[in-house]
This record gives structure tokens, sequence and C-alpha cells, in this order.
């Protein structure tokens, strides 16, 4: 059957039905409203189609109410919309199976297939050795339903998938009458817990699964131990502490408990049923044995004692390969599968389950250094030869290298007179250290700094490890530069370039394995530099790392900070990942994941395992069958410079317009962003400041995809292809990089899905505000002049012409939202110009309310 009436037939039918059903159960003044959204829904859409503001359409559709009744109609909308979501969202996850296939491109079994017919084994097995790939879910929650939501709706999509219409009708019920609000916001321990429940659910089956399929395809003379990394789960929650003041080195330190009790606990539940099953003469009494020690060690972990248990995962491993070659030698090795597989997840999630990072801006790491050594200084105990260099010349990176080479320590002055920060610094450090002791050396093993500009802000780091007391030589910690900017990401390969050539530096890499970890921002590269300019200044920035790190042998691991729009890095990854050539390093696939993809993405076991495969085939088949697709011709590179140089300025020239941020604030409900209680981070670094680099890229992208204008996923790029459209030639080779160059093809293709997600007849009224009007207008025009060119280069008559399923996905669900989009954009029209306190408290309720709703509704909002 063809995708698109599959998707009709299972997604958008099914929800015609069941919405139905939805509006008629006993809701009381709910069942009432659900009747009137249906034509509060079609005035909207009429109206605004003739450029009738929101607050007319409201006003109009409630003329006969007053103001108190209207605005509980208006609350009552808002709940009918936010459940109608939720529906949607269960119907589309219930169909993932049938609108899926296994063997669909990017899967393991279609990459498998093509190795099989391609003859391809030793090439496979050879790629597999050095290949890995990390998942980094994030402590940035963007979608996280209450507890007893989220439990409604994995009840739903099974009741769903059985087509059991009683247990779909009480679902609905409960779900009309259950609160969807998060009453505070969360900790970041809490934030660890919900993150938590898709590893001990999800991951915890699907990634072994996967692993195993793949590893079976290896030549018989691969040792598996050598593949137990390729395939790992990261995890931010409790790590990341960059603009989050409430994630302390005691945060750290609990989240890794955590961690390892919930790994432990879940080998314990396997022990247990493997001794239902494997109940023979000497296997038995050995996984009694396995069985104990576990508990021994996870209970010995949750006190803090000594354990009596295993002092590692290859202990375990270890005991369970005796038990192994028992089953195969004494009992025909009957169900040994069972005794692989719980292998499998010992090498995989040893006793960390995800690996840790820490995380901080480079800003804090300066402030730390430069007090300590302030400290010392006051104290005496500042070596004099290191002094004279610092009065003349400060901490220059020449500086930092003399003081690495120097022993010195904290212990001769009173931690009482470091701030609060410089301490939380430096014991985040010996959080590292306890938890390693702890969890394994894998625990956690990378620092990342943020907001890297130059050789010292990396130097700063060792100093800040030599200052807490742990040695440079057995720290166990990559050091992971974190390029952002535009011209952090220009510079990026001459600082590496410094670095590789900095002695204490090259012996650090040279403990380390040779390997180096260097992360790149999409998503404030995006805010920066605008969307063509970030992807292809990333590109052209990972090219160049890729070369300097060759060149000093070397082998470089990218980590790529991405959201879920294209306006941060998101959208079709695996083709992205796919489209990389050999010039830039992709042995490693390493990328954040965050907010609503966690849960899109890997919500299901079905969905997590075909997520999982498209992520993990990316980089293989690249190697294997694309290596000279993502490598340009000196003529393309020129041509997709001068593209990125048009939309730059473009984009450069919004960004600086006076009325950018201004227009940020007052007509997008980016101040909101802090009220909604779903992360504990706050939405600026720096309190209230209007300052454009300390506004998070979450609220800035999230606040323009509330207002249906998405900005960074597009903005400039149609500007950039119409210079080129009437230069003789230009043109024509446009469109045959689009053809040629998967790498293009998907820049251009994700931005059709960011276009497809505007509405600018929603605020269309705004081309008459007596401020904004004009700026409206510039944003409007590029959105027109970017669709029209990206179909123009495509060959295509309108926006994801060859994505059916997805343009019918967020056609429908455009649909369910535009609503509460209009009551969103009434309210701050009303705010701008209510002076009462009490009607201003409610019309604040209902932009809060309805953003909540169109951030879950979007799945990849931010």
């Amino acid at each position: 059957m063809h995708r698109k009436t599959e998707y009709s037939d299972r997604v958008a039918l099914p929800y015609q039905l069941y919405s139905a059903l939805f509006s008629t159960l006993p809701y009381g003044d709910l069942a009432v409203s659900s009747s009137q959204l249906l034509l509060f829904t079609k005035e909207c859409e009429r109206l605004l189609y003739q450029e009738e503001s929101p607050t007319a359409v409201v006003e109009r559709f409630c003329s006969h109410l007053p103001l108190e009744k209207r605005h509980d109609l208006l609350f009552q909308f808002l709940q009918i919309v936010e459940r109608q979501v939720v529906l949607f969202d269960a119907i589309e996850d219930a169909a993932f199976p049938h609108l899926h296939s296994r063997y669909d491109r990017g899967t393991l079994k279609s990459l498998l297939q093509r190795v099989d017919e391609a003859e391809l084994h030793s090439s496979y097995g050879h790629h597999l050795k050095k290949y890995a790939v990390r998942m980094v879910l994030t402590a940035h929650p963007t979608q996280f339903y209450p507890e007893p939501v989220l439990g409604i709706i994995r009840e739903l999509i099974t009741a769903l998938q059985e087509k059991d219409l009683h247990a779909i009708r009480q679902f609905l019920l409960q779900l009309g009458r259950t609160p969807f609000r998060n009453r505070r916001k969360p900790t970041p321990r809490m934030e660890a817990h919900a993150v938590l429940w898709y590893l001990e659910n999800n991951f915890y089956d699907v990634i072994p699964a996967i692993w195993e399929e793949a590893v079976r395809a290896v030549p018989e003379d691969l040792d598996p131990e050598q593949l137990a990394g390729m395939l790992e789960i990261g995890f931010w929650p409790g790590g990341d502490r960059d603009g989050n003041p409430y994630v302390t080195a005691e945060t750290t330190r609990e989240v890794a408990r955590t961690l390892k009790e919930s790994i432990l606990s879940r080998y314990i539940h396997d022990m247990e049923r493997l001794l239902k099953r494997l109940t023979f003469d000497g296997v038995f009494e050995g996984l009694q044995v396995c069985l104990n020690k576990i508990i021994q060690t996870r209970d010995a972990h949750t006190t803090q004692g000594e354990s009596a248990g295993y002092a590692s995962p290859q202990e375990l491993c270890s005991d369970l390969q005796e038990i192994r070659q028992c089953l195969q030698d004494d009992h025909q090795g009957l169900f040994i599968q069972h005794i692989d597989t719980f292998i499998t997840r010992v090498r995989i999630f040893g006793f960390h389950f995800a690996i840790l990072d820490l995380r901080q801006d480079s800003s804090v790491h300066h402030e730390v250094c430069t007090e300590i050594l302030h400290t010392l200084d006051r104290q005496g105990v500042f070596p004099s030869h290191l002094k004279e260099v610092w009065d003349q010349n400060g901490a220059t990176a020449d500086f930092l290298r003399q003081l690495l080479e120097t022993p010195l320590s904290l212990e001769e002055i009173s931690m009482d007179t470091l701030s609060v920060i410089a301490r939380e610094t430096l014991d985040s450090y010996r959080a590292v250290w306890d938890i390693q002791r702890q969890n394994g050396p894998r625990s956690i093993h990378r620092s990342i700094i943020s907001n890297t500009q130059s050789a010292c802000h990396v130097l700063e780091v060792f100093v800040l490890i030599h200052l807490s007391g742990g040695s440079l030589e057995t720290s166990g910690l990559d050091i992971v530069p974190l390029f952002e900017t535009i011209d952090d990401l220009t510079r990026a390969d001459a600082v590496m370039k410094e670095l590789y050539e900095t002695p204490v530096y090259r012996a650090h890499l040279q403990r380390r394995g040779g390997v180096q970890h260097i992360m790149v921002g999409f998503s404030d590269g995006t805010k920066d530099g605008g969307y063509l300019g970030a992807n292809l200044g990333i590109y052209q920035a990972k090219r160049r790392l890729t070369a300097v790190s060759r060149e000093a042998d070397i082998s470089l691991v990218f980590f790529d900070g991405r959201g879920g729009p294209p306006a941060r890095g998101g959208g079709n990854t695996h083709r992205f990942y796919r489209s990389l050539g050999h010039d830039v390093s992709h042995d490693h696939l390493h990328l954040t994941v965050q907010g609503q993809t966690i849960s899109s993405n890997f919500g299901t076991r079905d969905s997590a395992r075909y997520n999982i495969e498209q992520l993990f085939t990316a980089g293989l088949e690249s190697s294997l069958f694309y290596a000279e697709e993502g490598v340009l011709s000196a003529k393309e590179a020129a041509l997709l410079d001068e593209l990125s140089q048009q939309a730059h300025e473009k984009y450069l020239a919004l960004r600086e317009d006076p009325l950018f941020i201004p227009y940020l604030e007052e007509m997008t409900p980016l101040r909101f962003y802090d009220r909604l209680n779903v992360g504990s981070r706050p939405v600026k670094r720096k309190g209230n400041t209007r300052k454009f680099s300390d506004l998070r890229a979450i609220p800035f992208v999230g606040s323009w995809s509330q207002i249906k204008q998405n900005v960074p996923g597009f903005y400039g790029l149609g500007t950039a292809l119409e210079s080129l459209r009437d230069t003789p030639g230009k043109w024509e080779a446009v469109q045959q990089l689009y053809v040629d160059n998967l790498f293009f093809q998907t820049l251009i293709d994700n931005a059709m899905q960011s276009l497809a997600k505007t509405c600018f007849p929603l605020t269309a009224s705004l081309q008459n505000h007596p401020r904004y009007g004009g700026f409206w207008k510039i944003l409007e025009e590029e959105a027109k002049l970017t669709e029209r060119l990206l179909c123009e280069v495509a060959g295509i008559s309108c926006l994801l012409e060859k994505e059916p399923v997805i343009r019918a996905s967020i056609k429908i669900r455009e649909k369910i939202v535009l609503p509460l989009l209009v009551i969103q954009q009434y309210a701050l029209e009303e705010l701008q110009r209510c002076d009462e306190p009490e009607e201003r408290e409610i019309l604040e309720k209902l932009v809060v309310k309805s953003l909540a709703a169109n951030i879950n509704a979007s799945r990849n909002s931010a």
C-alpha cells in the first residue's frame, strides 16, 4: 500500500473517529465546548486568511459572552486542544510499525542486505571495529508531560494498537479529567528521573538487540568485546551545569548513583528470569552466585558501604562466560542465547547505564581560574617566576603552560576564602573521580567547554584539574572544546592546531589513545549566523578540523549539539550523516537528543529501534557506499561559500536590526518560557539582560515557532538563492548540486520542513502595526521568496511534495493547534493594552497554557 494511503487509513481517519468519540464523552462543560471548538477552528481559518487579527477573531466569535465567560471558554478550548494533541500523538505512535518497514532505507536489515549483495563483509567488519554512535540525552526538556499523563499515553497507545474501543474510551475519559500542568519547576534530579524512564523501558532492550544483529554479520574472527562501545547512551541531566546554577557536584554524584542502581536493578530482574529458565546442574548454582553478588553490588552502592559484590562489569562478564561454557559443554547449549544477551547488556551498559558528561561555560572556568590565582597571590604561595609572567601578560597560553609544569596545591589556602562557584567547580572534578571509582572509567570521561574561543579556554580546565588535586596523567578525562558562534567555528582549526603543538596537551592526548573529542553547536550556531550560515559554517569547520587533526595524527570524534527542528540542527539526521564524505571524520557519531525528540523518536520500542538504526547505519553507509558522495569539487565548494555568505549577511542584517530583540520580547511568548515549569535551567544565562548573546537557543527558536514564523529555520536562504538566480550558469549549477550532493539536498529539504510549519496569516495583522509593520513584512517576504525558490531548486510544485507522510502529519497538527495559536496571539495583543491586574493575570495564564500545549504539539519545536 502507498505510504500516503496507509497514513490516511491508520492515522488521519482514526483521528477523526476517535476525536469525534472524545467530543461526545461526559466531560460537563468540556463536552459543550468541544462542538464550539469545531466552529471556532473554522472561523480562525476563514478570518485569518482575510487578514483579520486574532483579537478580532476571538471578539467576533465570543461577542455574545461577557469577558469572564469568554475567558472561561478560551481556557476550555485550550484544555480540549491539549488532549487532541495527545490523542493524535498516540494514534501516530500506535501506527508506527505499519508506517515503517524493517527494510526501509536506513534500517539495519537494509544495510546488511546491501553488504551481502556487494560481498562487503570484511570491509563491514573493519569499519565496525572503529565505529561508534552515542546518543546523548540532554537536560533540556521542551516536552515533558506530568507522569500521570505519560502513563495514560502509554496505555492509550497499546489500546489503539489492539483496537480495544472500551479501553480507548476509558483512557480518553481519564485524559479529560487529568491535569496537564507541572505544578513546579523540575529539579535536575527530577529531569534525570524523567529521562531515565526511556533508558529503563526502551533503550535497555532495543540497543542490545541492534548490537547483536549488527555483530552477527561480522567475520567470525572479530572479537565482540572489541565492539562493546559501538552503540552507547550519553546522559546530560545532572552533569550539564552550563547556565544552570542548580546542578552541583553533589547532583552529579547522586545522578550517577541513580544510574548505577537502575542498571543493577535491571540485571537483577533479568537474572531472576534466567533462574526460572536455566534450572540445570552447574548452571543454576552459578547464576545464583551471580545474582547474590549483583544484589550485594547494588546494595553496597546505595548504602555507600564496602561492596562484597562485583568490583567491575568485567568480573560479572567473566562469571557469565563460565556459565555460558557450562551450558555449551554440559547442556547442548540450550537457551544459550539468553546468557549471550545478558553478556551483551553488561558489555554495553556496564555499571553506569549511560555516560555522564560535565559541561560548563568557558567564562566560568576563566573566572574561577583567575580567582584562585589571585587567592594564591594574596596568600603568598604563588611561585615568584610565574607571578612575574602573570603580572606582565596575564593568563596567556604560555603562562598556563608554565603553570601546569609547576607543582601547585590548594592545601596551603583555606577553601572558605573561595567563592561558592569556585568551590563547586573544583568539587565537580572530584566528583568525576568518585564516579569513575564507583561506576567505571567510561561512566564519566568528558569535560565540555561551552563557548570555547581560544586554546587558553582548554588549558584553563587543565589548571583546574591540576588545582583540584587531580593528576593530569590519571585524570581519565577527555577535554572537549565546544565551538558555537560563526567566528569561533572559523577559528576552531587554528585553536586545535595550537593545542596539538602544545607539549603538555599532546602528552594528554597520547594518554587518551590519540583521540580528540570536539563539539560543535548547531543551536547557538544557527542563532548566531542563521540557518545556512551555521550549517555550512559547521560543515566547513569540520573539514578543516579533520584536516588539521589528520596532519597531527589525531583521531577525531565530532560531537554535534543538535536540537529537534532544522533551526537547531534537526531534521533528517540519517541523510545528514550519510552525506558526509571522507574529508569529514565520521567514524564516531555523537549527537545530543533533546526534549520532544526523545519522546517522539524513542517513546515506544518500535520507534526507538527504527530511529536508533537510522542513526547507527548512517556513518556506515557513508563509509561503505558513499565515501565520494559528500566530497565537494572546488566549484561546488565555491558555490556553497557564495550562498553561505549571502545568507549570513541577510540574517546578520535582521539580527542587528534594532527591532529584533524588542519584537521577540513583545510579539512572541519569549518572556513566558520561564513560567512553563518544564526545565530547571533559566531561559537566559544572566538574569533579565536583553543581550542577544545571553538568550538561550531553545526559547529563541521556540518563540519563533510559537508565532509560526520559524525564522531560524530558513531566513536568508531565499535571498542567497535569488542572488544566483539570474547569474548565467549558476542557477543551473545550484539545481545540479541539489541532485548530486546529498548534504546540500538535506539542507534544502530540512528548510522545507521549517517553512511547512509557518503560518504568516496568523500574524498578518501586524503588517499594519505602527512599530513592527515593516519588520513583519521583511520576514514574510523572505519566507515567500524562500518557499518559491526551494521548490524551483528541487523541481517540485509544493513544499515536501516528495515526503507526503510528513506533509500530511504537519497539516493535521497545524489544524489542531490553530485555535490555541489564535488564543495565544489574542492574549499577547490584549496584554499590550490591558492595565487591570486581575485581567492581566488571566491573559498571562492563557499565554502560558497555550505555550505548553503548542510545544507538545510540535514534537520538535526546539
